[in-house]
């Protein structure tokens, strides 16, 4: 067991050795973090926008703060990266067959997967508050979209 909380586990054992310089978990929301973008949201009424702050420290499925060059940089790994002789890719874009059995979910461990314009597609997007990303592989292609 360690006494290193979750956020300081991850920066150094993950994201540091990946060359994530820019992407932290975020444990406290009162936390400012320099170069981060403001949060809105459209409220559907006058004034229109509202600043939409994530009040949660909840970290594990959320509170990942990263940048677009850090995204890049994530894709890159994902597109190059082998584990155990394989792909990574591959691995994470195995799907679940669902029923009736010849179907697949759509879903691999933790990224989607599919086809956009009749070329295979890995992706996946997050947001919080008023933010957003999204991060689109054309794995044949050797593309990465990230958003």
């Amino acid at each position: 067991m360690t006494d290193t909380d979750f956020g300081t586990w991850v920066r150094e054992n993950l994201l540091l050795p990946l060359g994530l310089h820019e992407t932290r978990i975020r444990e406290d929301y009162t936390e400012i973090i320099p170069g981060l973008a403001a949060s809105y949201a459209w409220r559907g009424a006058e004034p229109g926008y509202f600043e939409d702050t994530l009040v949660s420290s909840a970290v594990g499925a959320g509170n990942l703060i990263t940048s677009v060059n850090d995204l890049l940089v994530w894709a890159d790994y994902l597109m190059n990266a082998r584990l155990y002789g394989g792909i990574l890719l591959d691995a994470l874009s195995e799907q679940a067959e669902r029923p009736p059995a010849d179907r697949q979910s759509g879903y691999g461990l933790g990224l989607y997967v599919g086809e956009h314009r009749g070329l295979r597609i890995v992706h996946h997007g997050g947001g919080t508050a008023g933010n957003r990303a999204y991060l689109m592989l054309f794995p044949d292609q050797n593309i990465r979209i990230v958003v």
